[in-house]
C-alpha cells in the first residue's frame, strides 16, 4: 500500500505483499503524511530494496505503532526509515523497528510468537491466528485498546469480528487476531 496523506489502520492483516522497491506492506517513504497502525499483523511481506513490512516517511512525520506484530519479512527488515513512535505493546522478530517501550519487544523468536498461516479463521477475511502460548496473548490491558485517531476509538473486536478482549477477560492480545482462551 503506497500512501500520501494520513493513514490510520487498525485490526488488519498484511501478508504476502510484494513491492518492487520499498515497503511490501506499507510504503510511506516518499510521502509526508502521518501513519498510525494499531492492533495489526504484518507477516510474510517482501520488498526488493528496503523493508518487507513498512517503510516510514520523512523525519519529523508521525508514525505510531501500537499493539502490532511484525514477523517473517521474506526480504529486508520489518521496518525502515526514520524512528517510529512506539506507542507500546508491539512485537518484532528483528531489531529494525527499534521498539523502546518496556511493553514492546524486539528480536522475538518465531518459537515465542507462534503465528499460524494466513487462512480462514472465521470472519469475513483471512487472518493469521496466534498459537497457544504466544507472547502476544493476554498482553494489552483493556484500557489501552484504543486506536490512535483523534479522538481515539475503542477497539472492541478483532479483524474477524470476535470480541476483544475475549469473554471473561480484561486483557487483549497483540495483533489483528484475538486468541479464544
Amino acid at each position: 500500500m503506497r500512501i500520501g496523506g494520513t493513514l490510520n489502520v487498525s485490526t488488519s492483516t498484511f501478508s504476502g505483499n510484494r513491492a518492487a522497491s520499498f515497503g511490501g506492506g506499507i510504503n510511506n517513504g516518499n510521502f509526508s503524511g502521518p501513519v498510525a497502525v494499531t492492533n495489526s499483523t504484518f507477516s510474510g511481506n517482501s520488498a526488493t530494496t528496503a523493508s518487507g513490512a513498512i517503510v516510514i516517511g520523512f523525519p519529523g512525520i508521525s508514525t505510531g505503532l501500537k499493539s502490532t506484530i511484525f514477523a517473517a519479512s521474506i526480504s529486508g527488515s520489518n521496518c525502515s526509515g526514520p524512528p517510529i513512535t512506539d506507542q507500546g505493546f508491539n512485537i518484532s522478530t528483528d531489531a529494525s523497528c527499534a521498539f523502546a517501550k518496556g511493553t514492546s519487544h524486539n528480536n522475538v523468536p518465531d518459537t515465542q510468537l507462534k503465528l499460524g498461516l494466513l487462512q480462514n479463521n472465521g470472519g469475513p477475511t483471512k487472518t493469521i491466528a496466534l498459537g497457544a502460548g504466544s507472547l502476544a496473548i493476554d498482553t494489552v490491558p483493556v484500557e489501552f485498546r484504543n486506536d490512535q485517531a483523534m479522538p481515539p476509538n475503542q477497539i472492541t473486536t478483532d479483524q474477524r469480528g470476535s470480541k476483544r478482549p475475549d469473554a471473561a477477560e480484561g486483557i487483549c492480545d497483540i495483533g489483528a487476531y484475538e486468541f479464544p482462551d
